[in-house]
């Protein structure tokens, strides 16, 4: 019984530790998707500025 209750909690820590290691990997994964959409903008702003002679 013992075996059994142990592999139960061990079983309970494991997967609270797997939902919070996804979490962070979701976390950086938005922050990384909003860095790059950021980067997208700038760069097309740039592109039109210097298409429409404004920068020089």
């Amino acid at each position: 019984m013992t075996a059994y209750i142990d592999r139960i909690v061990t079983e309970v820590v494991v997967q609270n530790e797997r939902e919070q290691g996804q979490e962070q990997v979701d976390s950086r994964f938005i922050e990384q998707q909003k860095i790059e959409a950021a980067m997208k903008v700038q760069y097309r702003k740039s592109q039109r500025t210097r298409a429409e002679g404004i920068d020089d």
